[in-house]
């Protein structure tokens, strides 16, 4: 069984890999480099899983909407095997939750 911080850490490599080498474009126009960071306080624990949500470190930190990541869902983590997940945006958390305890192959597995 995975710890929160083991399921964490896991979390926080994959977010280094998608923003990396990736520009954020805000509104006006200007492009800048960005960090991906766990909302702590967020986090959903179960006792099959976690979930993991994220934004982008300058909103989290400034409050500021143009930095804001939309349409970005949670990351599942199976406390037994560690295998990420991504949850979707169009549904309520819980029902993601739902999904991956009768059939976490029907979500998108996060393999990198």
């Amino acid at each position: 069984m995975l710890t929160k911080l083991e399921a964490k850490n896991k979390v926080d490599f994959f977010l280094t890999i998608i923003a990396d080498g990736n520009d954020m474009v805000l509104p006006n126009g200007e492009t800048i480099k960005y960090e991906l960071i766990v909302m702590d306080d967020n986090t959903i624990e179960r006792d099959e899983l976690f979930v993991f949500f994220y934004n982008s470190k300058e909103y989290l930190l400034n409050n500021n909407a143009s930095y804001a990541l939309v349409g970005n869902g949670g990351i599942i983590v199976d406390r037994c095997d560690g295998n990420m997940y991504m949850s979707g945006t169009s549904e309520p958390i819980e029902y993601y939750i739902n999904k991956f305890i009768s059939d976490k192959n029907s979500l998108e597995r996060i393999d990198f």
